[in-house]
């Protein structure tokens, strides 16, 4: 159990853009760390973006293709709760269907992502 303290959140928020450039498990465990030593106690990891969960969802089938092989969400969980951190999951509800990322990833330049589009 880890209890919210009632004292101040110096919080950081971390995108898919700084899971995708953390590249591996370790990459963000060791910007966790930094983020730590830094004064942070306080995470919220961007679990969903644009339709696409960084983590194994059972609901959503496809995952981002920036993201393959690991699981940003636990990794950032994990190392978060082992330093005393509070860990969110964040979710850009109103990025649902956000296109202007398709060309990076191999999509059709109008697919609105696998919550809009995927049966």
């Amino acid at each position: 159990v880890y209890p919210s303290s009632a004292a101040q959140g110096r919080a950081v928020w971390l995108d898919r853009g700084s899971l995708v450039q953390a590249g591996s498990p370790d990459a963000l465990r060791e910007k966790i760390r930094r983020l730590k030593r830094s004064g942070m106690n306080l995470i919220f990891v961007e679990a969903l973006n644009a339709g696409f969960p960084v983590y194994e969802s059972r609901v959503l089938r496809v995952r981002n293709p920036m993201i393959q092989g690991w699981d940003p969400l636990q990794v950032a969980v994990d190392e978060g709760h082992k330093l005393g951190m509070e860990v969110h999951a964040w979710v850009w509800c109103f990025a649902v269907g956000n296109t202007r990322h398709n060309a990076l990833i191999g999509q059709a330049e109008h697919y609105k992502g696998p919550i809009l589009e995927d049966p």
